[in-house]
């Protein structure tokens, strides 16, 4: 079973701290705009879909990673499966992101990642 670590209310500053520190262990910060969730992407799979994989959220994306293709994959299909408005805040180029998943809660969000 994967663990979730649960923050309440730290900076974004803070956030990237947990990235760089714990090797990017699952982190969910409630924030009053909603939740903020680090994922690894990986493009060019065959199929999208979303697993874990050494203690992080992995999104494989079937996009190549040009243009912003991958980022547009990635967040419609996380809309797709939570239900909720996706933001990407940070790792715009890169494969670690951090997105912002609007109007959920900690449990909402929980309940979608652990029946994966």
């Amino acid at each position: 079973m994967s663990h979730i670590l649960l923050r309440s209310q730290p900076s974004y500053l803070y956030v990237s701290a947990v990235k760089k520190c714990s090797g990017w262990s699952i982190v969910i910060v409630e924030k009053d705009e909603g939740l903020i969730i680090n994922v690894f992407v990986k493009p060019r799979s065959k199929e999208f879909k979303v697993t874990f994989e050494s203690n992080e959220i992995v999104v494989y994306c079937t996009e190549e990673p040009v243009k912003g293709k991958v980022n547009r994959e990635l967040i419609k299909g996380l809309q797709k499966l939570f239900g909720r408005q996706v933001e990407l805040v940070a790792g715009f180029t890169s494969r670690q992101k951090t997105l912002l998943v609007r109007g959920a809660t900690k449990g909402d969000l929980e309940h979608v990642l652990l029946q994966r």
